[in-house]
């Protein structure tokens, strides 16, 4: 369909390739080429959650907090708003499309605080806008081991990185450079990982 981009990672293969998507869930090796949108191409706006890979948290506000530069965090699953997101089309960038994602809760949009001289920041809610800082694409991830591709979910990559669950075990997340991600092994790249 797209491009494809492969890493080869600590003895594995990741594989992103760009394909479109919200949330998709129960994707088949034998169907990984030709994953569909969770969200037909014809919605702009659709309600989605996104549950980490690791540890199977989700990313929601830090104490539902409603303020610009609130951070985000990996939470136990509950009937919140604060899990909820709206993943709204916001435009395309080198064919690829974009993504926003504004908390039902809180109504602000999900992006990074980087800040001069700083190699990544806290993922944070702030006012939406249409600027880049709050574009995501949602790049496939999939893990070829022994000849066969697994999916294992999505990484959301924004201008500053992608939106990660920090590895210190305290579920704050962050935004990490892409390179690292690929560089840090299995250990780090599914802290990465969403679905």
């Amino acid at each position: 369909m797209a491009r494809k981009l492969s890493w080869k990672l600590a003895g594995s293969a990741l594989i992103a390739s760009a394909l479109p998507a919200a949330v998709v869930a129960g994707v088949t090796p034998a169907s990984a080429a030709a994953v569909s949108p969770a969200v037909s191409p014809a919605v702009t706006t659709a309600p989605v959650t996104w549950r980490d890979v690791k540890d199977g948290r989700y990313l929601q506000v830090y104490k539902a907090g409603k303020k610009n530069n609130d951070q985000m965090q990996a939470a136990r699953k509950s009937t919140s708003k604060n899990q909820k997101w709206n993943a709204t089309k916001a435009g395309r960038s080198a064919g690829l499309q974009l993504w926003t994602f504004k908390n039902e809760n809180s109504s602000k949009c999900l992006t990074q605080d980087v800040r001069k001289g700083q190699v990544y920041g806290y993922a944070v809610q702030f006012t939406c806008a249409k600027t880049g800082r709050f574009k995501f694409l949602e790049t496939p991830a999939y893990e070829n081991l022994n000849g066969k591709s697994h999916f294992l979910g999505w990484v959301l990559q924004g201008n500053d990185g992608a939106i990660c669950e920090h590895t210190s075990g305290n579920h704050l997340t962050y935004g990490q450079p892409i390179q690292n991600i690929w560089a840090g092994g299995v250990s780090l790249y599914k802290n990465c990982i969403w679905h």
